[in-house]
This record gives structure tokens, sequence and C-alpha cells, in this order.
């Protein structure tokens, strides 16, 4: 029945185009009734000159009046049948072909829509990370938090307190360090910090008055500070410090060892042979680079060469060592913090670096020491004092863990093994340090 239609068009001289839509909505129109399809199936019969202008008034091209008057349909009624089909079906398939174009434009603009109109206050801001405050460090080191107590002889006590900064900007004194004068166009990171601490020293054998005057003599080192940090690329640390303070009594090296045996029912030292008085100055270099290798599951190695050196009346010295670590979120910093001379630590931290909060390390590491003076073995500058014969090359063994929790709160535990320091020294030192490090609030 559709086809009957359609050629009926077809012979009356309709365009291709109309026949297309012709066949096309034929069987859209026709194919469910019954009573359109006897439309097009109706004996021929003539139409009259009424029967051609109800067309034309209809909406019926000269195309489909001429297959109307071909294929004989001789009732008004069913012409204005087929024109109104003709002109439903037309608006139908346009309304569903502009709803379709539609369709494809809303999807295709979704995301730029979706963005336009997501209110300012529900978008999605990438998360800022807090602002540096600074950190705090103590350390203390000491014989007696050896895991096998030992007396106190040799270097016997130490502590320090130091203060690193936020992020600064460049001063006079990096631009010198080696870092920023071989490469310049490399990111740098600054930090300076403030130190303050005191370091005390006494001979093997507390209970002789005088002491053996070939051993070690009793002396105190206090002092204050101020060094400045510079991170290249985070792969390698520049590191300067200059401390002053005093050496002799004036340290209270005899106030805060006697005071606290005295505290604790032991004996009480004889200081009064301690190294006089002297103003002290040291200033320290030391340069650290890291080349780091990932394991598996955030777990990696990493291992890092140290060299440095100080001058002063103090010490006169030049170091090198290495150091190697195993564990998570080792970028942080460069191991843990240690006391002058020492095997290389800073107190330096970068919480940027951190791939999550938890932290840990095991690290082991050695370094040896070239020794041109130790005011503590060859005695004071200027005065006549008690002095030992002390040995040209030093070395350290360190071992110990390192956990931490963000940039929050650290704890660093080390055991260090020292070979002797000076003729006539029976055994190696050996003393362990603690450091609690933390975020300023």
């Amino acid at each position: 029945m559709y086809w009957l239609g359609a050629q009926g068009f077809a012979d009356a001289g309709c365009s291709e185009r109309r026949l297309r839509e012709c066949r096309f909505f034929g069987l859209y129109q026709f194919a469910g009734s019954r009573a359109k399809s006897r439309l097009l199936t109706t004996p021929p019969a003539f139409l009259d000159e009424s029967d051609k202008n109800v067309a034309a008034d209809d909406g019926c091209g000269l195309g489909e009046k001429q297959a109307v008057m071909a294929g004989g349909l001789d009732h008004r009624n069913r012409l204005r049948m087929l024109a109104a089909s003709r002109r439903d079906t037309g608006w139908e398939g346009s309304r569903l072909r502009r709803l379709a174009f539609i369709a494809i434009v809303l999807c295709g603009c979704h995301g730029a829509l979706a963005a336009d109109v997501v209110p300012p206050d529900l978008a999605v801001v990438p998360p800022v990370s807090p602002a540096e405050t600074g950190r705090i460090t103590f350390m203390e080191e000491n014989d007696a938090i050896l895991p096998t107590h030992q007396t106190d002889r040799w270097y016997t006590q130490g502590f320090e307190l130091n203060y690193l900064s936020q992020p600064v900007a460049g001063t006079v004194v990096d631009r010198f360090l080696p870092g920023a004068l071989f490469d310049p166009a490399i990111a740098h990171t600054r930090r300076f910090e403030l130190v303050v601490g005191q370091t005390i020293f006494t001979p093997e054998n507390l209970r002789l008055s005088p002491p053996d005057p070939t051993d070690r003599p009793y002396g105190g080192f206090l002092y204050g500070g101020a060094g400045i940090y510079q991170e290249n690329d985070h792969r390698s640390l520049d590191h300067a410090q200059l401390l002053v303070g005093v050496v002799g009594p004036a340290s209270l090296a005899e106030e805060v060892q006697n005071g606290f045996h005295a505290l604790v029912g032991q004996i009480v030292a004889p200081w009064q042979f301690q190294l006089k008085n002297e103003p002290a100055v040291v200033l320290s270099y030391e340069h650290l680079a890291r080349f780091d290798m990932p394991l598996w599951g955030g777990i990696s190695v990493d291992f890092i060469p140290q060299i440095g050196g100080a001058v002063g009346n103090v010490y006169d010295y030049g170091q090198a060592g290495t150091l190697v670590r195993l564990g998570r979120n080792l970028k942080a910093d460069y191991g843990p913090d240690r006391i002058k001379p020492a095997m290389s630590g800073t107190s330096w931290f970068d919480p940027s670096q951190l791939d999550g909060p938890f932290g840990w390390y095991f690290f082991a590491g050695v370094q040896g020491r070239v020794v041109g003076r130790d005011i503590f073995l060859d005695g004071n500058t200027f005065a006549s004092s008690p002095s030992v014969q002390k040995r040209l090359l030093v070395g350290d063994l360190s071992a110990g863990f390192s956990v931490f929790w963000s940039d929050i709160f650290k704890v660093d535990y080390v055991i260090i093994w020292r070979s002797q320091e000076f003729d006539g020294q029976r055994g190696d030192d050996r003393f362990a340090a603690v450091t609690m490090s933390w975020r300023l609030p």
C-alpha cells in the first residue's frame, strides 16, 4: 500500500526529494491505518476543479496534487486526509530532527555548561598546604643513654637546642655557597637556624685529684650561633654555621655535671683542673648530596655522601663520610642532627617532600676526620693548661633509626662508636644520642 501511494507521486512527476519523503512518510503514516491505506487503493476517478483547489489550500505541492489526480481519488474528504497527514508527518519529522540536534549540542557542551553553572562556593579548590612556622630540635648526647651503661668519661655530655626557620629569601651569605655559585639556575630553598648548646669532656677516672696527666683534661664549651641552609633542587644541601662562645669555667660545665651528680648521689669531680677561660669561635661548612632509589610500597634507599670542615680556635678539621638509609619519606631530611664534630647530620626538614604523614628509616654511617686542632686535647690557645697528644685521624661509626609523623614530631636514636682521639686513650669512645624535633604552632 505504501508503494502504490509513492508510485502515484512518482508517475505524477514529483521531485526525488518529495518521492523519498513520500515513501518515508507514507510508510510511517499509512502502515498502521486501514482507512488511510484504502485512500491509496481507491478505484480511479476524475477530480473536478474544486478538488484541486482543496488540495492546494491544504498544503499539497504540485506534484502531490498531480499524484492525487493520477490516482483517481474522487472524494474531497479523502484529499483533506492526505494533506493533513502530510502536514502532520512533516511537522513531527521536523520536530524530531530539531530535538535530536538540541540533544547533541547539549551533550557536547555539557562540560562547559557545568563549569559555568557551578556556584563558586561549591567549586573544587586544590588543597593549600599550611604555611610553615619553623621547628625546634633538642639533642642530647650522653654515654648514660647507651643500652649498656658506661661511666662518665671522655666525651660525656652534650646538648643543643636548635631553631629552624621556614623558607626565607636569599641572603648575601648563601650567594657564596657552592650550590648557588656553580649552579645558580636551579631551584634553591633556604632556611636559617639559631642554636645554643654545651659540650662536656672529662678524663676516664673522676676520682683522681689531680687527674692523670696522660688522660683527657676537664673542659667544657658553652656556645650560641646561627647558620644558613640551602637546598639545591631537592638533591643536595649546603650548610654554613658560625658558633661563638666560651671554653673554661665560664662554660658552666662544672655546675652542670657536679650539680647533676650531687642530685643523684654520684661522685663530684675535681673540676678545678679544667681548661682556663677562653673566647671560642668555630666556623664550619658541610655539603651533603642525596641519591635515592625506590624499592617497593613507598620504601626506598638512599646514599648521602658528605664533605666539610671547620676552622677556629676550638676545632680545625676536614671531614668526609657517607650515610645509608632505608625507609619511607626519606626526602624530607638528610639524616638525624648531631653535635659537631660528628657524623654529618642536620636539623633540615622539608614537609613539602612528604609522601604521606608517616615516615621512618634505619641508617648507618661512617665518617673520617683529619684533625688539625682540638682545644680539649691541645689545651688553651693563649695560656698554659693541661693537654695530651691528639691523633691526626679520627673515625666515627654510627647507626640508629628515626620515626616521624608529618612535620609535627620526629624522634631519632643513634649509637656512636668513635676511634681513639689521643695517645694513651684506653679503648674507644662510645655514647648515644636522642634527638626530638617538633613543628612550632
